[in-house]
C-alpha cells in the first residue's frame, strides 16, 4: 500500500497501478479501499462503510455511514467505462434514499455529486478529479475535501459543493442567457442608452477619423451577434483575461482570498477561474473559515 493518498493517486497517474485490463472488483480493492483508508473510513466496519449497499432492490458498491446516517454513495465502473451513462442511476438511488453526496467512478475519473439539489440531473454534478491528468496533490486535495470522514462528519464536504454547484449553476444560467438578451436588445434598438453608443462613436472616431452612424452601429452588432463576427480581442469580462489578470496579481507568492480578487478586478464572479487555473496545476487553491483562498504553485 502506498505511504499516502498523495503517492497513491500518482502511481495511478504514472501508470504504476496498472489498470487498463482491470474490472470493477480490481479497481475497488487496488483504488477505491485504499483511498477510503486514507480518507479517515474503516473498511472493516460495516456500520460506517457498507459495501453491496442495497437499495429498493439493487446494490451500490459502497455506502459511507456515520452515526447511522447514510452520507455517501459510491459506485465504482471499470476503468475506461463512460461514467456519463450511469449518473442518472445512481442519482436517482441516492435521491430517493436521501443521501446528500454521491460519488461515481472507474478508477482513475472520479465524478461528484450533490443529488438532493433541485434541478436537472445534469446540474447536480459539481466537480470531477482524473487522476490520469491531475497533478497528485491536487487530485489528492480534492478527494480529502469533498469526502473524507472529517469532512463529511464537520458539513464542510458538502457546504463545499454547495459553494461550487451555485457557481457552476451562476455561470451555466447566465451564459444560456446573454445571448437571448442581447437579441432582445437588438431587436429594440431605441431603447439602447445613449451612453453605448457614445463609447462606441469614440472607439470608432478614435481608429478610423470618422464617427459611425447610429443605425450604422446597430446593423453591425445585429449582424455580428448573429453570425459570429470573429473578435479583433476578447471582452475583458471573459475567462482568459480574467485568469491572466489573476496570474499577474498572484506573482508576488502570497495567499489572496477569492473575495480579494473579485474586488480587485471588479467582477461577480471568480472562482470557476480559480478552479481551471488550478486544474491547469497553474495555482494552489485552498479553503478556510474565510473562504477560498489561492497563490502561484509553487515549483
Amino acid at each position: 500500500m502506498a505511504e499516502s493518498l498523495e503517492a497513491l493517486v500518482r502511481s495511478i497517474h504514472d501508470g504504476q497501478i496498472a489498470l487498463d485490463d482491470a474490472n470493477e472488483e480490481a479497481v475497488r480493492q487496488a483504488v477505491i479501499n485504499p483511498i477510503l483508508v486514507y480518507l479517515g473510513w474503516n473498511t472493516e466496519k460495516i456500520a460506517e462503510v457498507y459495501p453491496e449497499f442495497g437499495i429498493e432492490g439493487k446494490r451500490v458498491d459502497y455506502c459511507l455511514r456515520l452515526r447511522g446516517s447514510e452520507q455517501v454513495i459510491i459506485e465504482a465502473k471499470k476503468p475506461g467505462e463512460n461514467l456519463a451513462k450511469h449518473e442518472e442511476q445512481l442519482l436517482e438511488y441516492s435521491f430517493r434514499r436521501g443521501v446528500p453526496l454521491a460519488v461515481l467512478t472507474n478508477g482513475m475519473e472520479w465524478w461528484f455529486y450533490l443529488p438532493l439539489k433541485k434541478g436537472p440531473w445534469k446540474e447536480r454534478k459539481f466537480f470531477a478529479v482524473d487522476m490520469t491528468s491531475q497533478a497528485a496533490d491536487l487530485a489528492a486535495q480534492h478527494l480529502t475535501e469533498f469526502f473524507s470522514k472529517g469532512a463529511v462528519a464537520d458539513g464542510s464536504a458538502e457546504h463545499l459543493a454547495d459553494e461550487i454547484s451555485d457557481d457552476n449553476l451562476r455561470q451555466h444560467k447566465t451564459s444560456e442567457a446573454l445571448p437571448k438578451v442581447w437579441a432582445e436588445m437588438m431587436a429594440q434598438p431605441d431603447d439602447l442608452p445613449n451612453e453605448l453608443f457614445d463609447l462606441i462613436f469614440q472607439r470608432v472616431e478614435s481608429a478610423c477619423g470618422y464617427q459611425p452612424s447610429r443605425q450604422q452601429v446597430v446593423d453591425y452588432l445585429s449582424h455580428a451577434s448573429s453570425q459570429g463576427v470573429p473578435r479583433a480581442t476578447p471582452p475583458q469580462d471573459t475567462d482568459t483575461p480574467k485568469a491572466d489578470r489573476v496570474m499577474e496579481i498572484l506573482q508576488d507568492g502570497k495567499w489572496y482570498y477569492a473575495a480579494e480578487l473579485r474586488d480587485k478586478l471588479n467582477t461577480q464572479s471568480i472562482n470557476a477561474v480559480l478552479r481551471d487555473l488550478e486544474q491547469d496545476g497553474a495555482v494552489e487553491l485552498m479553503k478556510d473559515s474565510k473562504g477560498n483562498k489561492v497563490r502561484l504553485r509553487q515549483r
